[in-house]
């Protein structure tokens, strides 16, 4: 089973559309995937212009994600015809969050682990999804409607080396990877009870 988690930026509002029409829209792109191969144990990341990951080639693996529907209709609208990612058929996807919902636990990732007492460090998920819901709506909007995302220049990458500091990037590919490792984390122990 791959386990996955992207972050996304858009011009979209997916609370107001749904992630369908999130997806759909044409500013909407991603910033990173995060999985793990649970047969394996190797984990990877990908940004766009990497090449697509070999898990993802695999026609008879089962993808799970936490509230999946999200990551299925990014992989169908953008992953598949944009970065020419392969298709994955309905059966193959898994949702840990149904799973987890099954046994009364809290819908949100986060709450989830905490209801399982599985250690959570409140204070940097609290920052990375800050940062997340930061990075996934544009920082302005040019004239023209282009719009202008959250990524450094070149100075500001220099200046956070400098200091010591993780780029914008870094830190939510950080908080995509910690999100994997805690959907699987939730999926195993819950799998285990089955």
């Amino acid at each position: 089973m791959i386990h996955w988690d992207c972050e996304t930026r858009s011009q979209c509002e997916i609370r107001s559309s749904g992630s369908r029409v999130y997806a759909e829209h044409p500013s909407t792109d991603l910033w990173c995937i995060a999985w793990h191969d649970g047969d394996t144990a190797k984990s990877g990341v990908w940004l766009p212009g990497d090449p697509v990951p070999d898990v993802f080639r695999e026609p008879l693996e089962i993808f799970s994600a936490w509230n999946c529907t999200f990551e299925r209709d990014i992989h169908t609208a953008i992953l598949v015809p944009r970065y020419k990612f392969p298709p994955i058929a309905a059966n193959q996807w898994h949702d840990t969050a149904v799973l987890a919902r099954q046994y009364a636990l809290p819908a949100a990732l986060g709450n989830c682990a905490k209801a399982l007492r599985f250690p959570v460090d409140d204070q940097k998920d609290a920052e990375g999804s800050r940062l997340m819901m930061q990075m996934a709506k544009p920082r302005s909007v040019l004239p023209s409607g282009e719009p202008v995302w959250w990524e450094e220049t070149i100075e500001d990458l220099t200046k956070n080396h400098k200091e010591g500091k993780a780029s914008r990037l870094e830190r939510l590919i950080d908080y995509c990877v910690q999100d994997v490792r805690v959907e699987v984390q939730i999926y195993r122990y819950l799998a285990a009870k089955e």
